[in-house]
């Protein structure tokens, strides 16, 4: 049990928004008389087009056939076919996809009847190339007629988005069981940097059964081409293309279910994907965004204030100028809620997201960048990615993990990593909590692969808890002092500044309420703020009767005990394993230290301590110790650093056992009657 429910929650649905952010861009130190500048691209809200089938995509007639072959299993639907073919005509990707469902349930008739397809209209166009109906061995065409209805609307009403993300939902009604519904859509690339889309990827696994799941790549001639290894159930066939070029096919045929795992980390390939690129390394994403963003770009109406942001005269530049600029961009400039488009490659220049005071993520950084480099730091920006950046060292090269950008720069040979979009950070850089993704691909040039961010897990998250119990004749007093740092830090200012102490002391005292019912607060916590060193101390003082306290029973099994620490791990340790055998890694604990110091005092005999218990794994470090100085004085102590990482299958067994023990010494009880 936790004391105080993490905000981190809050601040993971305030960041979403940044996961659709516009794509990071890189500036170099010259400053160009002109600056190029673009304007995103926008499609009118209509409801897509239909168009021919391209001449480039293998058509795959009389696709029925299919029903009755592999496996019965159905759940009131049978895919027959889910077919992604890729080609790059004049360098511009388009992406064909193709579904046939078999219908065997009223039931599954209703799930088929709604198709939805999304899209971001500043990166591409969708059109629909078929919509069609076997019934009683007979193919009818939908498109015109009443029993299939198109819409499309916009992910967000707010204007300020435009008119960048899409959805488009197909109505197919009167569908009935024994019915196969065969339908085709047709993505065209309308990317500004259409060299980021050299890739495909596919998904060849399902959680339900698919009869025939394919994927075609028309890959031009003379890109490199890369890929990470496939099942041996997956087939594959390449060979020479009329005009230049390879065809590449692969093929899963009757694949059974791939039902998901718990706990596993977004970038485990649970479903078979095929992630196909132009590159053994990062190093072509680089080379195509840097062309785009060699500028230094004009400030706007902050040139004014480059002065009140440097060192005063003959001073050397500091962390302070960073953390100044960093709360400038986060402060002064609100996210625009553009949304993040992979391979988009425009975005607003500085001067006019500072006369707007909003912008993209990717704007942001764009801005903290060069105002940094105007300091005279050496600064880029970087791109990582919310679900995938722990993993970059070990995925392909692609921009689909990269969503979340972010700056670097680099004072006396110690690298600092800011995120501008953030929420706003009082705290000098020291002290503030710094952004934790794993790796990041900073853009300059000569970069083949992302750099390891190596964040402190006690910078991002540290709480230190000392409780002090007394027992005396007319009850329990209880004063408890806690101090917290980093995003803990962050989350109670947060809390305090949006809501005030009373849900704090809400929160705090039902804690306490749950083992020592009629547990009372003397009064509201002392809440003491350092934003500077991003310190926040709560200092809390409690009452329970004499009464109270032995109606409960408390006396004779009085709990010293610390919040769980490993909670978020399955408990049960390696023995789970073995019941419930797994494949895939486990997603770890959040990164932090905590500290949790117990100690009571009354008129009780000398109390045996817990027996120490030191632990290092993977996952975490842990060690527990206690002392009884002697008659009426007990002192219990935890210290636990989750480190920030996912866990390795060979390293699972040892992890779970450990977090057992965790478990089991986190609650102890002793009799002091």
């Amino acid at each position: 049990m936790c004391r105080v429910a993490s905000f981190a929650l809050a601040l993971i649905l305030y960041l979403f928004a940044a996961l659709q952010s516009a794509l990071p861009a890189l500036a170099e130190d010259t400053r160009p008389q002109t600056v190029p500048q673009t304007v995103p691209q926008t499609v009118p809200q209509t409801v897509p087009q239909m168009v021919p089938v391209p001449d480039w995509v293998d058509y795959l007639p009389e696709i029925t056939t299919l029903s009755g072959l592999g496996s019965g299993e159905d759940d009131g639907l049978r895919h027959l076919l889910r077919d992604v073919q890729f080609a790059w005509p004049d360098g511009q990707r388009q992406i064909w996809e193709r579904q046939v469902i078999e219908i065997t349930t009223p039931e599954g008739a209703v799930e088929a009847g709604v198709q939805i397809f999304s899209y971001f209209t500043t990166n591409e166009d969708l059109a629909l190339t078929g919509v069609s109906l076997w019934r009683d061995g007979e193919e009818r065409q939908l498109a015109g007629t009443p029993q299939l209805v198109m819409e499309s609307f916009n992910a967000s009403e707010d204007p300020a988005q435009g008119d960048q993300q899409r959805f488009v939902l197909l109505n197919v009604f009167e569908l009935r069981p024994g019915d196969v519904l065969d339908f085709s859509v047709l993505r065209r690339s309308v990317s500004g940097l259409p060299e980021l889309e050299r890739e495909a990827v596919a998904q060849l696994g399902f959680e339900g059964r698919v009869t025939l799941a394919r994927a075609v790549v028309n890959w031009p001639e003379g890109w490199a081409l890369s890929y990470p290894p496939l099942p041996d159930s997956v087939t594959r066939i390449s060979g020479p293309r009329p005009g230049g070029g390879t065809r590449h096919e692969f093929q899963s045929f009757d694949a059974p279910p791939m039902m998901p795992v718990e706990l596993v980390p977004a970038w485990v390939d649970e479903f078979t994907t095929l992630r196909l690129s132009a590159g053994p390394d990062w190093g072509h994403i680089v080379t195509a965004l840097a062309p785009h963003y060699t500028a230094d770009w004009p400030l706007g109406a902050w040139e004014a204030r480059l002065d009140a942001l440097r060192p005063e005269e003959g001073g050397a530049l500091s962390t302070r100028e960073i953390a100044a600029a960093l709360r400038m961009v986060q402060s002064e400039i609100s996210d625009s809620g553009a949304p993040f488009v992979a391979g988009q490659g425009m975005m607003t220049p500085p001067a006019l997201v500072v006369e707007k005071s909003a912008g993209a993520p990717s704007e942001k950084a764009l801005l903290l960048r060069t105002l940094l480099r105007r300091l005279g730091f050496e600064a880029d920006v970087a791109l990582s990615g919310y679900d995938y950046g722990r993993a970059l060292d070990r995925l392909p090269p692609s921009m689909m993990f990269l969503d979340k950008p972010l700056v670097r720069v680099q004072l006396e040979g110690r690298v600092w990593w800011l995120d501008p979009s953030a929420m706003p950070q009082e705290a000098r850089l020291e002290a503030a909590s710094p952004p934790d993704f794993g790796f990041a691909l900073p853009l300059t040039a000569g970069t083949l692969v992302p750099e390891a961010m190596n964040t402190d897990p006690a910078a991002i998250w540290a709480t230190d808890v000392k409780e002090s119990w007394r027992i005396t004749p007319a009850g329990l007093f209880l004063d408890v002092v806690s101090e917290h740092r980093g995003e803990a830090a962050d989350d109670l200012r947060y809390r305090n500044s949006e809501y005030g102490i009373e849900e704090i002391s809400s929160e705090l005292h039902s804690y306490y309420q749950i083992v020592f019912p009629g547990m009372v607060m003397i009064r509201e916590p002392d809440f003491t703020d350092e934003p500077l060193n991003n310190v926040v101390m709560l200092h809390e003082r409690y009452f329970l009767s004499s009464a109270a306290l032995r109606e409960g029973g408390l006396l004779v099994g009085f709990p010293v005990a610390a919040e769980d620490f490993a909670a978020d791990l399955p408990q049960g340790g390696a023995v789970q394993l073995k019941a419930v055998p797994r494949k895939f890694p486990m997603i770890g604990l959040s990164p932090g230290q905590y500290r949790h110091r117990t100690e009571v005092t009354g008129r009780f005999g000398l109390l045996q301590p817990p027996q120490a218990v030191t632990l290092d794994n993977a996952a975490f470090r842990y060690a527990l110790q206690g002392s009884a100085p002697g008659p009426g004085r007990l002192v219990v102590e935890w210290d636990f650093l989750a480190r920030a990482t996912d866990i390795a299958l060979a390293d699972l067994p040892q992890v779970l056992d450990d977090a057992q023990i965790v478990n089991e010494t986190t609650w102890f009880t002793y009799d002091l009657d």
